[in-house]
């Protein structure tokens, strides 16, 4: 859109007032920023876990290696589903997510262990 606002023949006051019309104070257009909410719903389960993980890693005092893992143990705070799933019901006590949050990630999570 701004290659056509520029080439037309009209004053740059004009032209500015047709790219703010058409742009947010950001840069993004509408459609940007509807596309960028779709995926915010889209992957909010996936960045809530990795808010639980980082909540358990603060909480434990750890070095930032820990998250790494290596060869003799495994990658990240959690050994599988059912601890990680502890812990976000222990952040959901603790109130680290909304609390309008609290029953969607309850059900994520029953669906994920079955």
């Amino acid at each position: 859109m701004n290659i056509i606002i520029e080439k037309l023949d009209i004053p740059c006051d004009i032209k500015f007032n047709i790219t703010n019309f058409v742009y947010n104070p950001l840069g993004y257009t509408f459609d940007d920023i509807n596309k960028i909410q779709e995926y915010k719903k889209k992957n909010r389960f996936q960045m809530q876990r990795i808010t639980t993980e980082l909540w358990r890693w603060k909480e434990k005092d750890v070095s930032i290696q820990f998250l790494r893992g290596s060869v003799y143990s495994y990658v990240g705070m959690f050994k599988n589903i059912f601890e990680e799933r502890d812990a976000m019901l222990e952040a959901i006590e603790n109130n680290v997510f909304a609390e309008k949050d609290h029953d969607e990630l309850k059900n994520n999570y029953w669906k994920m262990v079955q």
